[in-house]
């Protein structure tokens, strides 16, 4: 009888010890449409800053943005990006050091773009910027 308590106990320990918890229960996928790659890994833009074309007030926008150091620079435009989640996730597409993240699909507007992110595929299948469910399967289903 005790030697069945004890297995019984045993089994009882070893399933929730198996069971454990996942750590992450959400995930967050962030994009960014219209964005260049250049001012998010590489700050602002001189030629952009320096033009009263674009810029109200040039010395300003300067004193606000410009900085030699790319790092501080791109820190000093977007210091969301930089300070949270470039060290709490993962950002890609810095052409700088040969990371590029190019659509396939021929029609380059942001509904097939997303579709190839979480499928991983480019659909030939016409999918236009219309409140639809995707038909294809992706990633967010396995996990």
């Amino acid at each position: 009888m005790k030697l069945l308590l004890a297995f019984t106990s045993f089994l009882c320990t070893v399933n929730c010890f198996a069971q454990q918890p996942q750590k992450t229960r959400n995930i967050f996928v962030i994009t960014t449409d219209g964005f260049r790659w250049q001012e998010i890994f590489q700050g602002a833009d001189s030629a952009l800053l320096s033009n009263p074309a674009f810029v109200l007030d040039t010395t300003l926008s300067k004193q606000m943005f410009w900085d030699s150091s790319i790092a501080l620079r791109r820190q000093k435009l977007m210091p969301f990006l930089w300070n949270v989640l470039s060290k709490q996730g993962q950002l890609y597409g810095n052409r700088s050091l040969d990371n590029k993240v190019n659509v396939k699909n021929f029609y380059k507007i942001s509904y097939p773009g997303y579709n190839e992110i979480f499928s991983g595929y480019a659909d030939i299948i016409p999918i236009f910027n219309k409140p639809v469910n995707n038909r294809n399967s992706n990633v967010l289903q396995y996990l």
